[in-house]
C-alpha cells in the first residue's frame, strides 16, 4: 500500500468521512479496471478523443482524509476504502446506499485527464456524496 499526499486542487473528495462504525467495502483491482474502461467509453461517446485516454491505469492506494481519487501521470489513484464509505463497483443504475460510486469517480478523474477543472455541480463537482451516481 502507498500513502499519497496531494495538496493540489484537482482531487475529488467525499462530502464527508464515514462514521467510525461504518464498515467500508473494498474494491478489487479487476473491477476498477473494468469500470475504467467503461468510463473511457462514456467520454468517447461524448466526443473525447480515445487517444487522450489511452494507456491509463488505476491503482488502489491510501489517500489522505476524505480524498477519493486523483490523477498522477498516467495513473488514476483511488483510495483504498473511499474515505471509509467503501466502494460501489456494480453496474446497476442505483448505487448502494452508504457507498461511493467508483464509476462516477473514474469519470470525474478522466475529466481531469481531458483538461477539465472542477465545477459547482455535475460529474466535475469537487465533492461526491455516498449513494450518488452523477451522469
Amino acid at each position: 500500500m502507498t500513502i499519497i499526499d496531494n495538496d493540489g486542487t484537482n482531487r475529488l473528495v467525499a462530502s464527508s468521512i464515514a462514521p467510525a462504525k461504518h464498515r467500508a467495502g473494498s474494491v478489487r483491482i479487476a473491477d476498477a479496471r473494468k469500470l475504467l474502461r467503461r468510463a473511457v467509453v462514456l467520454w468517447v461517446r461524448l466526443g473525447a478523443k480515445r487517444s487522450k485516454l489511452a494507456r491509463l491505469s488505476v491503482r488502489i492506494v491510501d489517500l489522505p482524509d476524505a480524498q477519493l481519487a486523483m490523477v498522477s501521470g498516467k495513473r488514476i489513484l483511488i483510495d483504498v476504502d473511499a474515505a471509509g464509505w467503501g466502494w460501489y463497483a456494480g453496474s446497476a443504475k442505483r448505487v448502494a446506499a452508504g457507498r461511493i460510486d467508483l464509476l462516477t469517480v473514474l469519470v470525474h478523474e478522466l475529466g481531469h485527464v481531458l483538461g477539465l477543472d472542477h465545477e459547482h455541480e455535475g460529474v466535475m463537482a469537487e465533492t461526491l456524496a455516498p449513494g450518488v451516481r452523477v451522469k
